[in-house]
């Protein structure tokens, strides 16, 4: 009976596969999990879905299990070190295809891996070749072998005999549309300067999680190997020598945005990338570019018709979010804007989820209630610029303890949740003092302070780390409600890079943070602990020091350069 059910849950598994909708394979494979855990055609199929949804971790530790389950298997040892090789593993991955030829000298697979492997590690290029040169000695008419070899002839700037290669390969197919591609690009790079590969030129290593080894003891999944194929032609081919991506990012002028496209959108740049950021595309930025990402663009007609005139262009799209559109409270001015309140723009909201090749959310919180919503979504966490000499300008002096929050009018009833015990520190502390930065509003609700009470307006983006430096303790109150607990942890990263302690609520993303400040269980621990803070300048400067480390975990450059630019260009 179980086998039966097994055998079915397997054909699911491959007919959600065959129309690429991983998801709903992987589901399906987890049920067949728990049927058979250490089923090996199983675990190798999730691990091969996985690593499509770009959850490389995830599917490594699949993997792995193989692995352990099967020693003398080439196929496993050949599928994790591909997904090592994913995550820049490069040790571990060269071992890993190094054990699968030990136990199998001709495994084509672990062989192409091998030579991708070392064409991604600048000081390796030649080896890599070598190993391409050795399979067309094997086999001459391997069109995979032979593109590959082209690409990183040209990627060398080795023009001749790259073209000579994709000449040959139009020999034995004379249509094959990626041969055809490639000569252009050969020709086009021979006309320019010997000292710079064409601007138009991209990622010349091939990444594609379909080279995936099929696994001779999985004959019920052999349908995973090759599923990305059946669905669009470029999964099957691998990366030629092209030129960077260009990337735009349309969004508002907002804080949200700052942070979640133009901070990212800047450290992009410095590593070369050509990258515009812009409130107001034109169609020719449609033209010009080739990958597109966007933060609410519900929120203004004009970028929903730019994103679905990039995607019916065929170009990369892909969807920021930095909070729950679903779960807006009552009194949230983004209900009626941006929220279920607002059905027509909601409705574009929902069509874009689902449509965006992919989604990056601020928060895990926000991955895992979005991910039945879209195709795939991965977290790619908040960073900050530190670039911006404003986040190390040294505060301004004072005689006073600031105790300091900032946000917009809609955060309100947050603060409010915590304003008499805060009003009762400071009242009753000698020097305390209430910063409320952002909405004169909010100030307007703290009043009763008097002169214990200091508003500061927004600043410009760029600004902000100043506007910040006023505090001296950095406080996060928020209610328990749905929109909240998926919130990320920006407002803890930004404090820790200004060397702040904070008081927050514990929400997941916080936790998660964990480092340079307290968390207040109950109302009155607001009190105590700004009261503690207050009290230990030693505790204060601890904190402070241990929230700056791990901001510096986040610095933009580094944090991009190693995480978010794979998520965004899609490799």
């Amino acid at each position: 009976m179980a086998t039966n059910e097994l055998d079915q849950l397997v054909m699911q598994a491959n007919e959600a596969a065959e129309q690429g909708d991983w998801q709903s394979a992987v589901d399906v494979l987890k049920q067949a999990e728990k049927i058979a855990p250490d089923d090996t055609g199983v675990l190798s199929g999730l691990g091969a879905c996985l690593l499509q949804m770009r959850l490389t971790e995830e599917s490594a530790g699949y993997f792995k299990k193989v692995v352990d389950l099967e020693p003398d298997s080439a196929d496993a040892f050949c599928n994790l070190g591909m997904a090592y090789s994913t995550l820049s593993r490069y040790e571990e991955a060269e071992s890993l295809f190094k054990k699968s030829l030990s136990l199998q000298p001709d495994h084509l697979l672990a062989r192409k891996n091998l030579a991708v492997l070392y064409v991604k590690q600048e000081d390796r290029l030649a080896e890599g070749l070598q190993i391409l040169v050795g399979l067309l000695k094997d086999n001459p008419k391997d069109m995979e072998s032979i593109l590959m070899l082209a690409s990183f002839y040209l990627l060398g700037k080795q023009y001749d005999p790259a073209l000579k290669l994709s000449e040959y390969a139009l020999t034995l197919e004379p249509q094959n549309a990626v041969a055809l591609d490639l000569r252009n690009q050969i020709n086009e790079a021979k006309q320019l300067s010997e000292e710079e590969v064409p601007a138009g030129l991209s990622n010349p290593v091939p990444t594609d999680p379909t080279r995936i080894a099929r696994p001779e003891h999985a004959r019920k999944l052999a349908g995973l190997k090759t599923l990305g194929a059946k669905k669009t032609q470029v999964v099957s081919q691998p990366l030629l020598a092209d030129r960077k991506a260009s990337i735009m990012f349309i969004g508002g002028e907002e804080y949200s945005s700052g942070v979640r496209l133009l901070t990212p959108a800047k450290a992009i740049n410095k590593m070369g990338y050509s990258v515009k950021y812009s409130s107001k595309p034109e169609s020719k930025d449609v033209t010009e570019n080739d990958i597109f990402v966007f933060s609410r663009p519900h929120l203004n007609l004009d970028w929903v018709n730019t994103f679905w005139h990039c995607a019916n262009q065929g170009k990369r799209v892909v969807l920021d979010i930095d909070e729950d559109f679903y779960n807006y409270p009552q009194t949230h001015l983004g209900l009626k804007t941006i929220g279920t309140g607002n059905p027509a723009a909601f409705e574009q909201f929902e069509k874009i989820l689902k449509r965006a090749d992919m989604v990056l959310a601020s928060s895990k919180g926000l991955v895992e209630k979005y991910r039945p919503l879209c195709a795939h979504i991965v977290y790619m966490p908040s960073t900050w610029d530190a670039d911006n000499i404003l986040w190390h300008k040294p505060a301004p002096r004072r005689r006073t303890f600031n105790v300091g929050w900032m946000d917009f009018i809609s955060e309100l009833p947050n603060l409010k949740m915590v304003q008499r015990e805060v009003v009762r520190f400071v009242k009753e502390t000698p020097g305390a003092l209430l910063v409320i930065g952002g909405d004169i509003n909010v100030a307007a609700q703290f009043e009763n302070l008097g002169d214990k009470l200091l508003f500061l307006p927004f600043v410009s983006f760029d600004d902000y780390p100043y506007l910040l430096s006023y505090f001296d303790v950095f406080i996060s109150p928020l209610q328990n409600h749905p929109f909240n607990q998926v919130k990320p942890d920006t407002a803890l990263m930004n404090a820790g890079a200004r060397h702040i302690p904070w008081v927050a609520s514990r929400i997941q993303a916080f936790e998660e943070w964990g480092e340079g400040g307290l968390f207040a269980e109950t109302e009155k621990d607001w009190y105590l602990l700004l009261k503690r803070l207050y009290g230990d300048a030693e505790l204060r400067k601890k904190l402070g020091t241990a929230g700056r480390a791990k901001a510096d975990g986040r610095k933009s450059y580094n944090s991009i350069r190693e995480n978010g630019l794979q998520m965004i260009l899609g490799i």
